[in-house]
């Protein structure tokens, strides 16, 4: 599983490179031009890791993506509720009632690029993720069903159950 993400992730990050990368949309919905890698941009860039080995392959600095995020200021002040708020670690991406596993990362400018392995109501799934940090406190985010949207960052407490994540 992790050699398909980190082939689904490379074919991904080559197609967004070449500005050509859309969540959502299908290969064969490409240009034929835009279905093939672009010489020298098959490979992992620096700055690449997988976690699916333990923390070893981890960033040593966290990644700006990394926070609890909300669609608004009261979704991130509702503890009783804080299960609707998307919160990403460095190995984790949990957003409502889907739990994610980060098998690999890649940055590109101020995005990156997530291959996830899923939990999704009760299916496993394979799919990619690009978050943008548009600033400091908003990160859209995009999933491969084609699913959009801006998040602000959640700058109150966090509660307990949840920081736990963050400390991945």
């Amino acid at each position: 599983m992790a050699e398909h993400s980190l082939r689904l992730l490379q074919r991904c990050l080559a197609l967004t490179a070449a500005g050509l990368f859309v969540i959502g949309t299908a290969m064969a919905d490409l240009p034929a031009h835009a279905q093939s890698a672009p010489s020298g941009i098959g490979k992992l860039q620096p700055g690449t890791y997988e976690t699916s080995s333990g923390t070893s392959g981890l960033p040593k600095v966290k990644p700006s993506f990394v926070g609890a995020w909300g669609a608004s200021a009261a979704d991130c002040e509702n503890a009783e509720d804080f299960y609707i708020n998307t919160i990403v670690s460095r190995m984790r991406f949990l957003q409502y009632e889907m739990e994610c596993r980060i098998t690999a990362a890649s940055p590109i400018g101020s995005t990156w690029i997530l291959a996830l392995a899923c939990a999704k109501e009760g299916e496993e799934l394979d799919t990619l993720a690009r978050l943008t940090l548009e600033d400091a406190n908003r990160l859209t985010v995009e999933l491969r069903d084609g699913s959009r949207q801006t998040l602000h960052r959640c700058t109150g407490p966090i509660p307990a159950a949840y920081r736990s994540v963050l400390n991945d």
